[in-house]
């Protein structure tokens, strides 16, 4: 679900395992840890696809909240895009009834509104 990785490893750096997964697995979120980072290494992980770097020492509810976030975010992200094998109809039918439920809730906020100002127009 996620990739926890030391930057400096024997015969890889994180850089190259961050084009590595940008290929293999690009859904994948990368979480890069180092010891000897500098802000300049931790700002090219990041526009290389690092979800997260960290400075050790790490605790570990830190680690434990990074990860977690990463792979929801992850999901969501998965989710929120169409599926290569939904048929167009299908995902434009999910979308205008999405919109359609917004609209709904739009128009039920803006009754409440109207109903707390004792108005028709709460502008």
């Amino acid at each position: 679900d996620a990739v926890l990785s030391d930057f400096r490893m024997p015969g890889l750096n994180g850089m190259d395992l961050l084009q590595e997964c940008a290929v293999a697995c690009p859904d994948t979120p990368v979480i890069m840890l180092t010891g000897c980072g500098s802000r300049a290494l931790e700002q090219d992980a990041l526009k290389y696809g690092a979800y997260a770097f960290l400075h050790k020492p790490i605790d570990c509810d830190v680690i434990y909240s990074v990860v977690s976030r990463s792979i929801l975010c992850s999901r969501m992200l998965q989710r929120s895009r169409p599926s290569a094998f939904t048929p167009p109809e299908i995902h434009l039918r999910e979308l205008v009834n999405h919109r359609e439920r917004l609209s709904a809730r739009l128009k039920a906020i803006a009754q409440r509104l109207e109903d707390a100002w004792g108005t028709e127009d709460p502008s």
